[in-house]
């Protein structure tokens, strides 16, 4: 295997790659909207629809309880608890005269976190308790809503508040390389109304792009296939796009995209994080422009093409394969490659994907099964990247909500291997759940284990989340430069050292 990564793409590229690529493969979801196979276009869509349902039902019967306590989330206001645990088995200090170790210190130490959200009325509510070796440490909460960030601490008399169309302006004065001060944070994305408006542009502009290929890319012919060893007969069904086709249909999409203001003001908080990195704002009308400028040069002599092979509208192989080079000569090239049988029952795949440009190649081998029989599953991943190797094995069995689970994950590099382990059981009931987990990591090689984790979980659904008033706070969005900066290190941080000290000598604050 081939392996290399030594230049940073522009990001301009990248992220048109990545958005682009993405809506097309995929097709937007708009599989779910084709019910027969009248074409060669219908039929490439419905097999994409079939095969998706396969695997998305096999997943949704597996997970059948952590759905149904996740669907009552995002309708009904719940309660959580969790309290974690740690044990550190890191090796002794080997100083002469030291007598303090911290893993000790972390080995007895406890976290409590008991967090109320409301997910409908974007309402949350937080409280942190830490006993550290006997050492009780409460006091730090936050509150939050889709306007504000309201945060208690043990050392203030005051409440420290943020708005949130000033969390630019703070977030720029900690760090003026990352952030410009003219990024708005919108704290209702955090309750997952980002995640939903994502799935309808991508419904939305899945359908456009399905509307605008044209019949004739697809082709539909039968052909006899080998699959470990047998001989399969399929129907192989070909989507081929020239260069120009593609830069049509890629500038009908942004096309429309430039004229949809929702989806460009959803789209520039998606990508500001990427643009960060530049130390530019993310203006989607000049990106999209940029991007529209930039197609007509895309060089794709070979176009781009998609095969499938089906049998029984489900698809067993696939293969894609396309090449271009965005503004230069230098030419970016993926190949995905492989073949899989999807059953409710067990889905197996084997797949092989090859990339690169004039800086990097790479080869990535997936390759594993997933099965899920009579309340039992047994799962066996791998992926394989030159050296690298992440491995995935899994047992589980469910009992009338009571849910019993082993899972490992193993990292290689050729010369170290990992294992993190994580294993626990659950019980599910209409209106509360109950965990308990261990986590741990471990030395393949040594055997010597290196954390081990314990969280014990419990939620419940109440009537609602309470967000007190607070007459004494700290705005620290509406403060001029200085006057915050004298708050954080003269104030906040004053106070702070002082409660630490009066804490480790034993004293009340």
């Amino acid at each position: 295997m081939t392996y290399s990564f030594r230049h940073k793409s522009n990001i301009k590229n990248r992220v048109l790659t990545i958005l682009l690529l993405f809506v097309f493969v995929i097709g937007g979801g708009v599989a779910a909207l084709v019910l027969t196979s009248n074409s060669p276009k219908e039929a490439y869509f419905l097999a994409e629809k079939e095969t998706f349902n396969i695997l998305n039902e096999a997943l949704s019967d597996r997970y059948k309880e952590e759905i149904h306590w996740n669907e009552m989330q995002q309708t009904k206001p719940t309660e959580q608890t969790i309290m974690v645990g740690a044990d550190f088995s890191l090796p002794l200090t080997t100083e002469p005269n030291a007598s303090f170790n911290p893993a000790q210190l972390l080995s007895h130490s406890a976290l409590t976190i008991t967090a109320q959200t409301d997910l409908e009325q974007e309402k949350m509510a937080a409280d942190l308790q830490l006993n550290v070796a006997g050492m009780k440490v409460e006091g730090f909460q936050l509150y939050l809503n889709e306007e504000m960030m309201n945060m208690n601490f043990p050392f203030m008399d005051e409440t420290v508040q943020l708005q949130y169309e000033d969390t630019g302006t703070v977030l720029h004065q900690l760090d003026p390389l990352i952030f410009t001060g003219e990024e708005t944070f919108e704290f209702g994305d955090l309750f997952g109304k980002n995640a939903l408006e994502g799935t309808q542009y991508l419904h939305k502009y899945g359908t456009l792009l399905y509307e605008k290929l044209p019949e004739e890319a697809f082709t539909l012919t039968d052909e006899t296939i080998d699959m470990n060893g047998n001989s399969i007969n399929t129907e192989k069904i070909e989507l081929r796009l020239t260069e120009k086709q593609v830069i049509d249909v890629f500038t009908y999409l942004l096309q429309q995209m430039k004229e949809d203001e929702a989806f460009k003001q959803w789209a520039e908080k998606q990508f500001s994080s990427l643009y960060a990195a530049d130390g530019k704002k993310t203006d989607m009308d000049t990106v999209l422009e940029e991007w529209l400028q930039m197609l007509p040069n895309w060089k794709m002599p070979e176009g781009f093409t998609s095969t499938i092979w089906t049998k029984d509208n489900l698809i067993v192989k696939r293969k894609l394969q396309f090449e271009y080079a965005p503004e230069t000569k230098q030419y970016l090239y993926l190949t995905l490659e492989g073949t899989q049988n999807w059953t409710k029952e067990e889905q197996t795949m084997d797949y092989v994907f090859d990339f690169g440009d004039a800086y990097s190649v790479g080869t990535i081998e997936l390759n594993g099964s997933l099965s899920w029989k009579e309340g039992k599953a047994e799962d066996d991943m791998q992926m394989q990247f030159g050296p690298y190797l992440l491995a995935y094995q899994g047992e589980e069995k469910s009992t009338d909500g009571e849910k019993e689970f082993v899972r490992n994950f193993t990292i290689e590099d050729g010369n170290t291997s990992q294992t993190l382990s994580w294993e626990g059981t659950a019980h599910y009931d209409a209106d509360r759940m109950e965990g308990e987990y261990t986590i741990a990591m471990k030395d393949n090689k040594t055997e010597q284990q290196w954390f081990g984790i314990t969280v014990d979980q419990k939620a419940k659904e109440i009537s609602e989340v309470v967000i007190p008033s607070f007459p004494n706070t700290i705005d620290i969005g509406n403060m001029e430069p200085e006057e915050r900066k004298e708050f954080w290190e003269k104030d906040f941080m004053a106070k702070f050292q002082q409660w630490i000290f009066n804490h480790l000598t034993g004293s009340s604050f």
